[in-house]
């Protein structure tokens, strides 16, 4: 409803730009990332409550010129009703999200890939290079050359891409890392375009895994937390493997 407003001529012009940069922000996010994060979603809220605020404004407008005062009272009433509801909704997502983020915090971002920095700054050279995708924490605690797919920090990662595409393994083969941090569906992903690649390159040599913490919260969104739950780490055998 809030991407159609802008067709609607009556509407001020501060709504239907809004509705339609709303239109375009979602079809950006429809057919362009290969996925849509929730925090893809913040800009396109922002919009959408803007565009249906502004809509719901003038009609308020218009209702209040009514010379039916019954009518006036019930849609007022109406108003109200929605308002309370979307505020009781809000604050319940709001106490559900900081549990979930405040579980996330201290089970995946302190407790597998703050760990996984430290633990790789201990074991690797200064001149090792790391492919992964989280590139914050374990980035920042291990202080190695990040290869982070998709290339937020790596132009070589990005060149890569742009040769051999997205695959995790044709990456892995192009720039040769010496270590790999990955899930399990990125190992999954190796395995069916490269299928040798783990086997005779690589060796696993720590695995970070806290998936009976994440299955033992009881938090509202807790399946969230089980895509970053489990990490394995592996060393290029080119050099010989570290003990873990």
């Amino acid at each position: 409803a809030a991407m159609l407003l802008w067709f609607v001529p009556w509407l001020r012009t501060e709504t239907r730009a809004a509705s339609l940069a709303l239109l375009g922000g979602v079809a950006y996010l429809t057919y362009f990332p290969p996925a849509v994060f929730p925090w893809y979603l913040c800009l396109p809220s922002l919009l959408a409550f803007i565009a249906l605020s502004g809509a719901a404004g003038q009609a308020f407008i218009l209702i209040r010129r009514l010379s039916v005062p019954t009518v006036r009272r019930l849609v007022y009433g109406a108003g109200i009703s929605c308002l309370v509801a979307s505020l009781g909704v809000s604050g319940w997502l709001l106490i559900q999200v900081a549990r979930q983020v405040r579980a996330q915090q201290a089970i995946i971002e302190d407790g597998i890939r703050r760990l996984s920095g430290l633990w790789l700054r201990d074991h690797a050279l200064p001149t090792d290079t790391v492919m992964l995708e989280p590139l914050g924490y374990i980035g920042y605690f291990s202080g190695l050359k990040m290869l982070d797919v998709p290339g937020l920090s790596s132009r070589e990662m990005v060149a890569t891409i742009r040769r051999v595409g997205i695959g995790w393994g044709p990456i892995a083969e192009e720039l040769k890392p010496t270590w790999l941090v990955l899930r399990d569906s990125e190992i999954d992903s190796i395995k069916a375009a490269s299928p040798r690649l783990l086997a005779d390159a690589y060796v696993s040599v720590r695995r970070f895994d806290v998936r009976p913490r994440v299955e033992a919260l009881s938090c509202y969104g807790r399946p969230y937390l089980d895509f970053d739950s489990c990490f394995t780490v592996f060393h290029r055998q080119s050099i010989a493997p570290i003990a873990q």
